[in-house]
């Protein structure tokens, strides 16, 4: 038999048996007081707890075959299970006034709540006096302010609240006692009234919308049925739902960083927590002083949007703006040379100065005397330096684009100073050092054999 329909029977039976109508309450005044009848109850009712025992066998194999299948369901599931019970036991203590609820409920949020001057706060506790332990045990680290039952609040969010209503009461009246209570809010009095009244419902007829009424608990109704309905719309409870982690409204696939983010948030917090006990309060000898204090902190990324702080919005608009302007010299450029813009785009990852679409080094052309010096001296062009012979004399080749690049030119006063600098780094040196007989320089010459990617660069760079 399926489940659903002997969990029906069950049920069915255990309301059958406490059913009573009118016509037979006299009749049955002692049966219910009776031990036959109550045993009969608690037959059904081990009945119903066996029964919900294999549903909550199903019902973990369920979650765990999903769990397995879909990152989104695991995430889904972690949070209800494991990080929202948590926050609901944090707001039944102090609902109810049950310390020992509430710290360990914070106890399970210390990973979450990750904060350096947050770690040593439970342990503390345990230092104060036993009659101030006693104390907050009793309930008296909350308060009600209206007297219900779980209406209770922290001190300090009680304290705010106390403040809050005398503001809100000294609003709505106009005695002296008001009047000096708000004698530094009155520029802003008008608007303050106006958004405490709409939050508060003032302006509306029903002056007694309040969380027990009846049109409140209606309109909280309607919006829990929306976000199920909601919920019916996504692929959370299909079986052929995505696998990778998504979100369930927008259907936005999640990142690589996003998912371990998601998925492992509470194993980083663990992680994070145990180095910083171990750091910092144990102090342990084995760790070394950069794994100490070298941890960083784990931002941890959601699907929320990324907060563009003022920094980045100052960065974008300067690229910005170096974009238009490279954009008004390439037309510029573009004029001038009479030829389209798409002709002088580049699409290779290198600069056409240095390299060509193959990745190749790119040498303009050379004077005539080097090719002359290349038939001559075909063994002095080498790719390193040669060993040096004392008792052979050689010839040097220097290339005249690097021996500018040697030194900044702003390094030297004048002009002369620079290229006094110049001939004794490569030519004294070169002739004192390689014993050289003949000290050739090279420079490109420009605008020799057609156009080269140099010439381009170089006209590019003078405009």
């Amino acid at each position: 038999m399926d489940w659903r329909k002997e969990l029906d029977i069950v049920l069915n039976t255990v309301l059958s048996s406490c059913d009573h109508t009118p016509d037979t309450s006299e009749k049955c005044a002692g049966d219910i007081l009776d031990c036959e009848m109550w045993k009969s109850l608690l037959q059904e009712k081990s009945k119903l707890e066996s029964l919900l025992e294999g549903v909550r066998t199903n019902f973990d194999q369920w979650r765990f075959h999903n769990c397995t299948a879909s990152a989104t369901f695991q995430f889904w599931d972690t949070f209800v299970h494991t990080d929202f019970m948590a926050y609901l036991g944090l707001y039944i203590g102090i609902r109810s006034r049950n310390w020992n609820l509430r710290n360990v409920s914070l106890k399970k949020l210390a990973c979450l709540f990750y904060a350096f001057d947050r770690h040593n706060y439970l342990p503390d506790l345990q230092t104060f006096p036993q009659s101030v332990l006693d104390h907050f045990e009793a309930g008296c680290f909350s308060v009600s302010i209206t007297g219900k039952n779980y209406y209770c609040v922290a001190l300090d969010e009680a304290h705010e609240m106390e403040i809050n209503l005398k503001t809100k009461q000294a609003i709505n009246s106009f005695s002296p006692t008001s009047l000096a209570t708000l004698t530094h809010y009155l520029p802003y009095r008008a608007e303050t009234l106006h958004n405490i009244k709409t939050q508060l419902c003032i302006e509306k007829s029903d002056s007694q919308y309040r969380e027990t009424n009846k049109p409140f608990i209606e309109t909280e109704e309607l919006t829990i049925r929306q976000y199920l309905s909601e919920l019916n719309t996504t692929s959370l409870f299909q079986e052929n739902s995505e696998c990778p982690l998504v979100h369930i409204f927008k259907k936005t696939v999640a990142t690589t960083d996003q998912s371990n983010s998601m998925l492992n948030y509470r194993e980083y917090g663990n992680t994070d927590m145990q180095k910083y006990i171990t750091c910092f309060l144990i102090k342990s000898t084995e760790l070394s002083a950069k794994q100490m204090h070298g941890r960083k902190r784990m931002n941890l990324k959601t699907f929320a949007p990324m907060k563009i702080s003022m920094h980045k919005q100052k960065k974008e608009i300067k690229d910005n703006q170096t974009v238009i302007s490279c954009l008004r010299k390439q037309i510029a450029f573009s004029k001038h040379t009479q030829k389209p813009v798409t002709d002088l785009d580049q699409f290779i990852s290198l600069p056409r100065a240095i390299s060509d679409a193959s990745g190749q080094p790119l040498k303009g052309t050379k004077s005539n005397a080097m090719k002359v010096i290349k038939s001559t001296y075909e063994a002095a062009f080498l790719s390193s330096l040669p060993v040096i012979d004392e008792s052979v004399q050689s010839n040097v080749i220097l290339e005249g684009m690097f021996l500018i690049n040697t030194i900044p030119l702003s390094s030297h006063r004048t002009f002369s100073d620079y290229a006094e600098f110049l001939f004794n780094r490569w030519i004294v040196k070169s002739h004192i050092q390689f014993k050289a007989q003949e000290i050739h320089v090279v420079f490109d010459h420009p605008n020799r054999n057609g156009t080269s990617p140099k010439d381009i660069e170089r006209s590019r760079t003078n405009t």
